[in-house]
């Protein structure tokens, strides 16, 4: 396994303990990889989103909160998938960590990576997971949206939001990322 990239206050926080894992009472965290993706496996946080082979979730960590994704590897049919109709597929949390640092480097706002890390040779059975800092103080454009089949907004703020989500959408392209889930709750 390839060492992960840790942020030194995450790191800090990991090996001082602060993160708790299945039930248990806080405990130190090894700073590799392999230690770091087993205790984030056992967490316990708020699930956004799992299926079989992903899972996304909020953590709270000393006095931060992150989402974490783990990633258990995407299997052969769905790189033959992904490879039959001409596209490269997504291995793992590799594409959300150099996206997210890509984004940030060129100004584009985007979630900071406190973690990354991945094990495993075979391509379908990689296993990874990437930490970001959440995103405090904003609304998603899901939320936004949602609000508004209640109470329509004016329409020229629902003009400010469609041209500061298509200003965005053409800083990522500009940075070279291409969004391939790209839905009101990325936004």
């Amino acid at each position: 396994m390839r060492r992960p990239y840790l942020r030194d206050d995450f790191r800090a926080a990991i090996e001082a303990g602060a993160l708790g894992t299945g039930g248990r009472e806080a405990q130190p965290v090894s700073a590799s990889a392999d230690g770091l993706f087993s205790a984030l496996s056992e967490v316990d946080g708020d699930v956004y989103r799992q299926t079989a082979r992903r899972k996304t979730f909020r953590i709270a960590l000393a006095d931060d909160v992150y989402f974490a994704k783990l990633h258990l590897g995407v299997g052969w049919r769905e790189i033959a998938k992904n490879l039959l109709v001409g596209k490269l597929p997504i291995l793992g949390a590799r594409n959300e960590f150099d996206a997210c640092r890509r984004l940030r480097d060129r100004g584009v706002p985007a979630p900071e990576v406190a973690a990354f890390g991945e094990r495993g040779l075979n391509p379908a059975q990689r296993r990874s997971f990437v930490v970001c800092d959440a995103l405090v103080g904003y609304a998603s454009l899901e939320d936004i949206v949602n609000a508004w089949s209640a109470s329509p907004p004016d329409p020229r703020l629902k003009r400010r939001v469609v041209v500061a989500a298509g200003r965005l959408t053409a800083a990522m392209h500009a940075a070279g990322v291409n969004h391939r889930d790209y839905y009101a709750c990325h936004l």
